[in-house]
């Protein structure tokens, strides 16, 4: 079984895999997040992220804005810093919210590649690529929770 369809049935189940994924990551307290992502995510997040998202690394990284030569650094340093850890959870909380509404992480790996018209044909992650987009995702989330297809 995959680490995402792990992940997300211990979503389902409320259980922790281990301190460094993406489950428990969105499961934190607001105040230990804020303290965690002020320290720095760990690198590994970014590389389970993309994993899930079955993005290569350099199309992640354009989506948070981190350059190829920073994101060479930070994996070495094996820390993101501040804005890019917040950047990184944004993404989380929509890939999370996504297999959450749409039954899966496949779901919402699918969902979040799919050009859609609702973005200016962009996906929704190449939309999410700034705090006004990942609100407008997260918008359309709820719609399609309330009823309205995209």
């Amino acid at each position: 079984m995959g680490t995402c369809i792990k992940m997300h049935l211990n979503l389902t189940k409320g259980l922790a895999l281990s301190a460094n994924d993406l489950t428990t990551l969105t499961a934190e307290e607001p105040i230990d997040l804020i303290s965690r992502c002020k320290s720095g995510l760990e690198t590994s997040l970014f590389d389970e992220l993309a994993a899930c998202l079955d993005l290569p690394d350099i199309r992640l990284a354009d989506i948070l804005h981190i350059p190829k030569s920073t994101l060479t650094r930070r994996k070495r340093e094996g820390k993101l810093s501040f804005e890019e850890s917040e950047r990184l959870y944004r993404i989380v909380r929509l890939y999370q919210m996504a297999s959450d509404l749409l039954g899966s992480p496949d779901n919402a790996r699918e969902w979040l590649n799919a050009p859609l018209v609702a973005f200016g044909g962009k996906t929704p992650l190449e939309f999410a690529d700034s705090d006004i987009g990942v609100r407008e995702v997260e918008a359309v989330l709820d719609r399609i929770a309330d009823g309205v297809i995209f």
